[in-house]
């Protein structure tokens, strides 16, 4: 399955005085917990051991009861540690493919724009190709 990279309208800055838009692997995924589902924009990330989402997007949308999760400290996101509540949800990609995933949900990421695919509970599951001069990410689910 493939997808095109998200493009993201940026300020010019000294750096980058001409650069007005940055592109970033984001695809839709649809997170389901019991009988709620929500489809939400999440940032594939080989950098993040772990998928993770906003505490009040489970909360809303899915009806979970965030903090009922098992609890784990991150670093790497921003100064200090993030806090994360970790429940088991399915991840759908692109109306294809359904696995079972372990996701945190962190009231600590509510300032990022999409959640993030990691490690464990994406790339665990499935192979990625990411053409960035071309634009195309490329998902095959793992056999």
């Amino acid at each position: 399955m493939k997808f095109k990279y998200a493009k993201y309208k940026i300020s010019p800055n000294e750096a980058f005085p001409r650069q007005v838009s940055v592109i970033k692997p984001v695809i839709p995924v649809t997170i389901t917990y019991g009988e709620k589902s929500v489809t939400y924009d999440m940032l594939i990330d080989s950098g993040a051991d772990y998928c993770l989402s906003h505490a009040t997007l489970g909360e809303q949308a899915l009806g979970l009861n965030v903090k009922s999760g098992k609890i784990v400290e991150l670093g790497g996101i921003k100064e200090g540690k993030i806090t994360a509540y970790f429940h088991d949800v399915i991840l759908e990609i692109g109306g294809a493919w359904k696995v079972e995933s372990y996701v945190g949900f962190s009231y600590d990421i509510e300032h990022m724009p999409v959640g993030l695919l990691g490690n464990y509970g994406f790339f665990d599951k499935f192979d990625v190709k990411l053409e960035f001069t071309r634009e195309i990410i490329e998902i095959k689910l793992r056999n």
